[in-house]
């Protein structure tokens, strides 16, 4: 519903500009409740200690993002079991070094092809590691271990730290 078609309906024909202001803020203020219902997001307030907050914000100023986004995009990053780099280019840079490490190997092998000294080399296995390589350390930087795999793994070498973190998430949360 439009102002025009509000007023129309709620104005009294002999209406002083009072009454007029009035209903025109009456308007707004439902026009931006029903706005706000349909087009923003859900909101939930956390609370931080000073020390968690200071932190959070360091990181996200690291990460060159404003600290709701940051936490937003932390909160996703883990659910989708993704990291946060804050840089792409460093995990790009990391993919070139691997890759000028390849070309290296590549240039080796074809050298001892030209000089028929091959015999200790297998070229297909430098490359099938090589690749191995690449996509385990590409892998690291975007995807986070699961804490959850990480927490079994922890208690499988030393159960006795299973009573122990039982009691953290217990008592702490």
């Amino acid at each position: 519903m439009t102002l025009k078609e509000y007023l129309a309906h709620h104005l009294p024909e002999n209406a002083t500009p009072d009454e007029v202001e009035r209903l025109k803020r009456r308007y707004r203020k439902i026009y931006l409740k029903n706005y706000k219902a349909q087009y923003k997001g859900k909101r939930k307030e956390l609370v931080f200690s000073p020390e968690e907050f200071k932190r959070l914000e360091k990181l996200a100023g690291q990460h060159q993002m404003k600290l709701g986004s940051f936490i937003k995009a932390c909160t996703f990053a883990y659910i989708d079991q993704e990291y946060i780099l804050p840089d792409d280019q460093q995990a790009l840079a990391l993919e070139r070094q691997i890759r000028a490490i390849g070309n290296n190997i590549n240039q080796i092998t074809y050298k001892l092809n030209a000089t028929g000294q091959y015999n200790t080399i297998d070229s297909e296995t430098i490359y099938h590691n090589l690749y191995q390589l690449e996509q385990a350390v590409s892998t690291a930087f975007r995807a986070p271990p699961n804490l959850l795999d990480y927490l079994k793994a922890v208690i499988k070498e030393n159960p006795n730290l299973k009573h122990q973190i039982q009691n953290l998430f217990y008592y702490d949360l």
